[in-house]
């Protein structure tokens, strides 16, 4: 095995992730039925509002300067665009805690969502949470530091399951799932946070606010072109269950979402082990090798198309059954909504990872188009339904195939930046190969 995956290879880095993501994702899975059973649908449907409204916030946390971390040559510029983005999330959650106090009310009537306005101070929180990890994450990537990722990854899922299962069985409500997702998201920054100040405090001590101004300049695309590209891809993929609780209630919103997240967990679990390696991967081909990087992205989507689409196809065919027999038959129409967003998360799943191309490239206004065309086709399905008074499953549905589609456009657009880039460094023309 190990001769077969070296240390240090692309396919072990994932492995190594994998699995510790798997070991998070797996308690969450086995606590599935035992949640099911404490908490409503119309919990779960506020759950999916507050994870839907923290979704969209949390792309902003860092405007997007993480993915910038991983760039640069040197570990001392790097640590600047560190400091720069831990700055910036701190600033964005004041923000969100300003709005939070002085529109909350006012927009939780908008969505029709007034039952969450006694959690809606978890917000802010939870901004602030997912900024300091997003950001220390990249950071951990850089130094491809695996082993200490998959470590985070298993104990975010076991705190936010042991938090949920708790505050349920006190019967607390829905503030017993939104908390237990606040704590299992917070989960394993201080360990990043000790490995970057045990191994990098000479380059972390130097930074400072010249240092951040700096960065801030030399990247100004992230928070330009990445922020704006990151809140359409978010809003497409969380308004949804907004919309969903505004147009069919709180019940439809949690069978999406209870759908959603047992589906897409184990599948999420390898998608993020990948985006993660090939984003520590992937900038010094861009640089070195283009052709590698092409390589690289057709053959990890490709991949990653093929594991999914046996589980998907397997899952979709037993769907209804199986949930009403694990959760009880107030959960059959989870096993409904899992077959119709099956297409979608199959794609979701092939592409994703790999998207992250668009950043490597610094080519944020295509990715900003693409994330505009993705909303609309997200969105625009259940607005439709809505309106023509259509049934919720022929809503999702659409919605679905909507997603789909957009995902094959991007990774048809990514392929051809890649073939731009590789025209340039061999000064072969825009039509190489």
């Amino acid at each position: 095995l190990r001769a077969r995956f070296p240390r240090g290879s692309f396919a072990r880095n994932v492995g190594v992730l994998a699995g510790g993501a798997a070991l998070g994702q797996g308690i969450t899975l086995l606590a599935a039925p035992l949640l099911s059973r404490l908490y409503s649908p119309d919990d779960f449907g506020l759950l999916a509002v507050y994870a839907s409204l923290l979704g969209i916030l949390s792309v902003a946390a860092n405007l997007r300067y993480e993915l910038a971390i991983p760039l640069p040559e040197g570990d001392e510029e790097a640590a600047q665009v560190l400091g720069l983005s831990l700055a910036v999330t701190v600033v964005v959650s004041l923000l969100a805690a300003l709005v939070v106090w002085a529109l909350g009310e006012r927009l939780l009537g908008l969505i029709g969502s007034p039952a969450l306005r006694p959690y809606l101070w978890l917000l802010p929180l939870g901004v602030l949470a997912l900024g300091v990890y997003q950001a220390l994450s990249y950071w951990a990537m850089r130094k491809r530091a695996y082993a200490r990722i998959a470590r985070t990854r298993l104990a975010q899922g076991a705190s936010g399951v042991v938090v949920q299962l708790a505050l349920g069985l006190l019967r607390f409500g829905p503030v017993g799932l939104i908390v237990g997702q606040v704590v299992g998201q917070a989960a394993g920054s201080g360990s990043l946070a000790s490995l970057a100040l045990r191994d990098d405090g000479a380059a972390l001590r130097r930074v400072g606010t010249a240092g951040m101004l700096a960065a801030a300049r030399r990247f100004n695309r992230f928070p330009k072109y990445s922020t704006a590209g990151a809140l359409l891809d978010s809003s497409s993929l969380q308004l949804p269950s907004v919309l969903l609780t505004a147009f069919f209630g709180t019940a439809v919103a949690g069978w999406y979402f209870f759908a959603q997240r047992l589906l897409w967990s184990p599948l999420n679990m390898v998608a993020n082990s990948v985006s993660q390696v090939y984003y520590g991967e992937a900038p010094r081909l861009a640089r070195e090798d283009p052709r590698a990087l092409l390589a690289l992205f057709q053959r990890t989507a490709r991949r990653l198309l093929v594991l999914g689409a046996a589980p998907l196809a397997l899952v979709a065919a037993v769907g209804p059954w199986a949930f009403a027999t694990l959760f009880g038959e107030r959960w059959f129409d989870v096993g409904v909504y899992v077959r119709l967003l099956a297409p979608y998360l199959l794609l979701q799943f092939a592409f994703r990872p790999v998207s992250q191309t668009f950043s490597i490239l610094e080519a944020q206004r295509a990715m900003l188009a693409l994330n505009a065309s993705k909303l609309v086709l997200a969105v625009g399905p259940l607005v439709v339904a809505s309106r023509l008074g259509l049934s919720p499953e022929t809503a999702v549905l659409t919605h679905s195939l909507g997603l789909a589609a957009n995902y094959g456009m991007a990774y048809l657009a990514c392929s051809r930046l890649i073939r731009g880039r590789i025209a340039e460094a061999t000064g072969t023309g825009a039509g190489a190969p």
